[in-house]
């Protein structure tokens, strides 16, 4: 179902490698279906949260190329729900809405902000925070479906 240049998966057991996949495929055919050569690398990451405080992130690489970093010791719902929310920010990304032109600035939509700002007020976040649960429910109802198996 894919339909990025190219998506890699890595880390973590088979099964959790498949449910990164389906959500990724799905969640990008609901967010930018019809962006083309997005490179995605999706990182199934232990103790993520436990050591760095954090679920998932997602680096830019440049140009159309991410890695998305995932806590592989999430449950199948958190991970959906994680994957979802960083793929937002990716589409952000591709369209130029987000940057981050040094370690400790963001630019949201030409408006520059610390990387100090509150998670809860970043503009960026508030949206995806918004959309994850939207782009969620949508994935969960698709993959249900019998004909998404076949």
């Amino acid at each position: 179902m894919t339909d990025y240049e190219y998506l890699d998966i890595s880390g973590s057991t088979k099964t959790k490698r498949t449910l990164a996949d389906q959500f990724a495929s799905v969640a990008k055919s609901i967010l930018f279906p019809r962006m083309r050569g997005v490179e995605l690398f999706i990182e199934l990451t232990k103790h993520l949260n436990r050591q760095l405080g954090i679920m998932g992130d997602v680096l830019w690489e440049g140009g159309r190329e991410f890695t998305v970093r995932l806590d592989s010791d999430l449950s199948y719902e958190e991970m959906g729900r994680t994957i979802c929310h960083e793929l937002v920010h990716v589409r952000q990304y591709c369209r130029n809405e987000l940057s981050q032109p040094s370690g400790n600035i963001m630019v949201w939509k030409k408006t520059e902000y610390s990387t100090n700002e509150e998670y809860m007020s970043r503009p960026w976040e508030i949206e995806a925070l918004k959309l994850e649960e939207e782009v969620y429910d949508k994935c969960v109802s698709i993959m249900s479906q019998k004909d998404f198996y076949d």
